[in-house]
């Protein structure tokens, strides 16, 4: 008798075990919370994300950094002020064949801290942002330089720059089979294509300027 109970027992809490096996797997399939998942991996940025210390920009497209001929460079003030607008160059160069249009209106900025500062992007709700004016051709042997204010490379969004040094890197992405819609001055024009970034820029924020 007591071994039956015993046996019965044992039966019981392997049953036990599997039923909670079972439903916990069901929770995963369905969405269920995982590890390693938080706010950070909600945003997606170019190739595998951005590096330690450095906010990602959710407006980038999810592709690979491939140039294909593409390059680019940034020129921005050394010193800026927290909260202020300031001009954003953007230097492309193609290596490629034949003719294309960049738009920097899809440029995007990250900042990467160089100090025990961190920065904050944090995204606002609104309609997307139509990246179409101001495109330019661009073709082997003639460079486009392109000027954009700080806020429309943030995009629809919101920079916390703690005061202190930075590393600003310009991103730049469009998808394949990209052409200009009817209406704007390159109608019908190819985009190039791909993910490129710029190298590091140093930046500081400070209220006091030299």
């Amino acid at each position: 008798m007591i071994r039956s109970r015993t046996s019965y027992q044992l039966m019981m809490s392997i049953g036990a075990i599997i039923l909670v096996f079972f439903l916990f797997a069901g929770c995963r399939d369905r969405g269920g919370p995982r590890a390693g998942m938080g706010l950070a991996s909600a945003a997606p940025a170019i190739g595998t994300g951005a590096p330690a210390g450095q906010a990602a920009d959710p407006r980038f497209p999810p592709l690979p950094l491939a140039s294909n001929g593409l390059t680019l460079r940034a020129e921005v003030p050394p010193v800026i002020a927290p909260g202020e607008d300031f001009p954003i160059t953007a230097v492309f160069t193609y290596d490629g064949q034949g003719e294309l249009a960049v738009l920097p209106r899809a440029l995007g900025v990250n900042f990467a801290s160089r100090g025990p500062q961190q920065p904050d992007y944090v995204p606002l709700p609104g309609p997307p942002k139509d990246i179409y004016p101001d495109a330019q051709l661009i073709r082997r042997g003639k460079p486009v330089r392109a000027v954009v204010s700080f806020n429309i490379a943030r995009g629809g969004a919101l920079w916390r720059l703690p005061e202190g040094p930075y590393d600003l890197t310009l991103r730049y992405g469009v998808g394949p089979n990209t052409r200009l819609p009817e209406g704007s001055p390159l109608a019908g024009a190819p985009a190039w294509a791909g993910a490129v970034a710029s190298p590091p820029v140093p930046i500081t924020v400070t209220a006091k300027k030299p």
